[in-house]
């Protein structure tokens, strides 16, 4: 099968480390191969890189490294969406990917002071996103002014459709899920009150 042609932009920050740079080139040639490899056999060669998986002493704790490791991670798919067409076919395969990452085996770290399953408990970082920086995503939602959208495709409607699904999700999912859901719309409630003012 034959990938249409796809040319992604390097991923660069500052001082990207080699984790970083191997991350990249792994998602950049599993979506531009004309060889197909499997996204299972991708997603291991992510969770390679994850730096509790780089050693064999299992009383020291990673949790800060597997922490930097995730936004690095979830800042390059980013980048790499961004950069794919809506309709070109490594749109559904970078899904493909995401996806697989859920289904391996997952580790427990501490993150934001609670345990967090690395793979496995990806919709958690949505809820937690909001509330570490729900008030700065609002404003920057507000400081668009009159543009519909703000930066990275914020806007007050995105806003309000995810507010409107963690009170939708709060109503159907598991005990725990469904806490953190409403919490969450709670919250993002909350801060647009508070901003109102």
């Amino acid at each position: 099968m034959k990938v249409p042609s796809l040319h992604l932009e390097s991923y660069a920050t500052d001082n990207p480390g080699q984790s970083e740079l191997e991350l990249f080139t792994i998602i950049q040639e599993y979506l531009q191969s004309a060889d197909v490899k499997s996204p299972a056999a991708v997603a291991q060669n992510i969770n390679d890189l994850i730096p509790t998986r780089r050693t064999s002493d299992s009383n020291i704790n990673y949790s800060d490294d597997v922490e930097r490791f995730l936004w690095s991670t979830w800042g390059i798919f980013t980048h790499v969406a961004k950069q794919v067409p809506h309709n070109h076919p490594s749109q559904d395969r970078l899904v493909e990917l995401i996806r697989s990452l859920t289904f391996l085996v997952p580790i427990t770290v501490e993150i934001w002071e609670e345990p967090q399953q690395v793979w496995a408990d990806l919709p958690i970082f949505g809820p937690k996103w909001v509330t570490r920086s729900g008030r700065y995503l609002y404003r920057q939602i507000l400081s668009t002014s009159g543009n519909e959208h703000g930066c990275d495709g914020l806007s007050l409607e995105a806003w309000q459709r995810w507010k409107r699904r963690f009170k939708e999700v709060s109503e159907v999912l598991s005990t725990g899920i469904r806490q953190m859901a409403l919490q969450t719309a709670i919250t993002m409630e909350t801060i647009e009150q508070s901003m109102e003012k």
